[in-house]
């Protein structure tokens, strides 16, 4: 078995990384992330990749990935019924 390969985290993540760890810390219970956050994930995520972002960050890929994508991707959680039979 190989070990990991190591590199340093850039700046921009770092500080990013430490934003969400103190903006978790400060909530009670399971709280939507602010916008803010999210368009700094999103900007980070543009410059150095969704995977790293989202694993540096503790995000859920998917939901980053849907970020880059505008607002209110992240919002749609349920599919909307094309068909209305009332």
């Amino acid at each position: 078995m190989g070990a990991r390969a190591k590199y340093e985290i850039p700046a921009p993540l770092k500080e990013a990384q430490e934003r969400f760890e103190q903006w978790r810390s400060s909530q009670t219970g399971r709280r939507p992330i602010p916008e803010s956050l999210w368009a700094l994930a999103s900007e980070l995520a543009r410059q150095y990749g969704v995977f790293r972002t989202a694993q540096l960050l503790r995000l859920d890929y998917t939901k980053l990935s849907g970020a880059l994508r505008g607002p209110r991707w992240r919002h749609i959680s349920q599919p909307h019924n094309r068909h209305s039979w009332n």
